[in-house]
């Protein structure tokens, strides 16, 4: 019984911190932004805290590197989707990144397929993007080691863990980028359009 638990809770785990790096790319350059006006406010406001000199000192060249790590890993992160096709890259978009404007460069892309292929081609660049990470040596005990300073950032990854991110799928489901079920005259059964095999 504890080693079939084991067993689920090594499957969520697997491909967590890529997924979760996956949603954070896209506020990478936010969070690093944030970071700084953070750091510039602590230093001005400094006076007023009753810590020590060397607390605060401490804070302030944790946030300093903080951001500039985030600033390193969107570089990287740039870099590797290089290797990417426009098709993945879309993949990608549309299923972590979900930025509108970026959207629209794409709308030429999609081509309606069922919830299964897309899920199938979604697994494919997972495990393309994870190789390319583990490549560059960026890999769990790297993404722990650097971001479990990051609340917010651990706080997603604790999600995805948890396999709570899954809610997201459910916005799919009425995109235009999807096969509906065909209706079966006479109340037959309804059967779904033969998969793309794409």
């Amino acid at each position: 019984m504890a080693e079939n638990r084991r067993a689920e809770e090594n499957e969520k785990r697997a491909g967590a911190y890529e997924k979760t790096l996956l949603y954070l790319y896209p506020h990478l350059d936010g969070m690093s932004a944030a970071l700084d006006t953070s750091l510039r406010t602590q230093a001005i406001l400094s006076y007023r805290k009753q810590e020590g000199a060397e607390a605060l000192v401490e804070r302030l060249l944790l946030a300093d590197f903080q951001s500039r790590f985030l600033c390193a890993a969107r570089e990287a992160l740039d870099e590797l989707f290089k290797e990417f096709s426009r098709e993945e890259m879309f993949m990608l978009e549309y299923r972590y990144f979900r930025r509108k404007r970026v959207m629209r460069a794409y709308e030429d892309m999609p081509v309606r397929m069922s919830l299964r292929t897309f899920y199938r081609r979604q697994r494919r660049v997972l495990q393309k993007f994870s190789a390319a990470l583990r490549q560059r040596g960026m890999d769990e005990g790297w993404f722990l080691e650097n971001f479990s300073s990051m609340d917010w950032a651990m706080r997603v990854y604790a999600k995805v863990c948890a396999g709570s991110d899954s809610y997201i799928m459910g916005k799919y489901k009425d995109s235009p980028l999807f096969r509906k079920k065909k209706e079966v005259p006479n109340g037959e059964k309804k059967q779904g359009m033969p998969a793309n095999n794409g």
